[in-house]
């Protein structure tokens, strides 16, 4: 059904389970990236190989997605209208012919047209502050890795850390945190997906070869906590 369609809208949708969110995470990579992709139908013996899907979706949550994006493929996509009021108790019993009435008088279509006029002229959507709050706060729920580098590391040139002294760092957050660290091997990837500029490198320390973490060290303050 998506197949030729320009906007997806999705209504109340749930944060997805552990199984599914990394399944849903790749699909929608795949879509917003417009790679083609093979679309099985359904009662049809033949699936549409090699499509090219230009659908933008909306979605409507009352919580962020619970995905797991180290290398924070989504968030740039994204844009997020963050709605802080509720409006329980005092619910507007009267809204649908309250918007048909706007709707009639022509006001909604100005609005509209108002809106793709200055979308044209920006050449993307604004984003307000609250939009990009939202935004980081969900880059740090969906990436472990870069809730723990933003809170404890220094990052830039000069910095360089040990790969064992910060995964042990790494593993220590974690029991403070309840989530599993992972080995150190995934770890190494996490971080270099999470902090691009941060790269590896093998050094003689004491006449033996040991590997270090370049453009990245513990915090003083991190040091204290997690490695004493």
């Amino acid at each position: 059904s998506m197949v030729g369609k320009l906007a997806g809208l999705f209504g109340d949708v749930k944060t997805p389970r552990a199984g599914e969110a990394g399944p849903a995470l790749e699909t929608l990579l795949s879509i917003i990236g417009q790679d083609r992709i093979n679309v099985d139908r359904r009662y049809a013996t033949e699936e549409m190989s090699s499509i090219k899907l230009f659908i933008r979706f909306t979605m409507t949550m009352n919580d962020l997605p619970a995905f797991s994006d180290n290398a924070r493929a989504l968030s740039p996509r994204m844009n997020i209208i963050y709605y802080p009021n509720t409006y329980v108790g005092s619910e507007k019993r009267d809204l649908k012919p309250y918007l048909e009435t706007e709707a009639k008088a022509g006001k909604m279509i100005v609005w509209a047209l108002e809106g793709l006029k200055d979308l044209r002229q920006r050449g993307k959507f604004a984003e307000p502050t609250s939009s990009l709050e939202m935004l980081d706060t969900l880059e740090l729920s969906t990436s472990p890795v870069l809730m723990f580098t933003r809170g404890n590391c220094e990052t830039g040139e000069g910095c360089k850390v040990h790969k064992e002294e910060l995964f042990a760092a790494w593993r220590n957050w974690c029991v403070h945190q309840g989530i599993k660290a992972g080995m150190s091997e995934q770890f190494g990837r996490w971080l270099l997906s999470a902090s691009p500029r941060v790269k590896t490198t093998r050094c003689m320390d004491d006449g033996i070869r040991a590997y270090y973490y370049v453009g990245i060290r513990l915090t003083d303050n991190a040091r204290k906590v997690y490695l004493t």
